[in-house]
This record gives C-alpha cells, sequence and structure tokens, in this order.
C-alpha cells in the first residue's frame, strides 16, 4: 500500500476509494465470493435488526423510547442516532435506571445525553413501570 505524500484531496480520496473497491471485487471474484447487491445488504440488516430485537428484555419500553427519540430528532431536524443511539436504548430497556446517575453506568449513555434528556428517558421508564 502507498501512502500519499500529497496530502489530502477530495480527488485523491476518491481514486483511492475507486481503485480499492475494484481490488475488492476482483478478489471477490478470484475467490469465488459474492458481492452483495444493496438489496441483499438491505435484507441482511434486517435479519440483524430481529437479532437485535430478541436482546431486548423489555420491548414496550424500547418502542416507547424508541418513539420518543424519533420525535426528538425530528424536533431537532437531527438523525435519530444523534439523540440517543440504538445501543443505549437497549441499554435503558435492560436496565431500567430509575436515577441520573444509573444512566451514567450505561452503554451509549453519556454526561451530554444524561444533561439533556435525563429526566425525559426517566420519565418514559416510570411511566413503563406503572
Amino acid at each position: 500500500r502507498a501512502i500519499s505524500t500529497q496530502g489530502f484531496t477530495v480527488s485523491n480520496y476518491l481514486s483511492s476509494r475507486a481503485k480499492a473497491l475494484v481490488a475488492t471485487t476482483a478478489v471477490a471474484e478470484k475467490k469465488k465470493v459474492r458481492v452483495l447487491s444493496s438489496e441483499e445488504s438491505a435484507k441482511t440488516s434486517s435479519k440483524a435488526q430481529s437479532s437485535a430485537d430478541s436482546d431486548i428484555k423489555n420491548k414496550k419500553l424500547f418502542d416507547a423510547l424508541r418513539h420518543w427519540r424519533s420525535e426528538k430528532a425530528k424536533e431537532q431536524s437531527k438523525p435519530a442516532y444523534v439523540i440517543l443511539q440504538q445501543i443505549a436504548l437497549m441499554s435503558i430497556c435492560n436496565a431500567q435506571p430509575t436515577r441520573k446517575s444509573d444512566l451514567k453506568s450505561l452503554l451509549g449513555v453519556g454526561k451530554v445525553t444524561i444533561q439533556r434528556y435525563g429526566e425525559e428517558i426517566l420519565e418514559i421508564v416510570r411511566k413503563y413501570k406503572k
């Protein structure tokens, strides 16, 4: 692999990506490995999603949190994962925290998330537990 000494340019980057794609396809053909089409890739990701669903202990809570996240994302004109990542949703559902300090220990939940959304998240969990 050659490292460019010219620095970063969009043109060099795109050229390198194109060469890598061609090389990957050539290796796949040589090894008789099939590169997935976009439709096949989508099917594979839906299988992964169903696998992730089986890791969720409280599906109703998960759905409530996902709906809340979706609404927040729309309000802020941001992608949903910026509000709260999928792994954080799963962590919250499985742990069912009751205090902000409980949120700190969960995967995917940081200080900023707790500051911005901690009370709202905890309220959703409280409603679920009732």
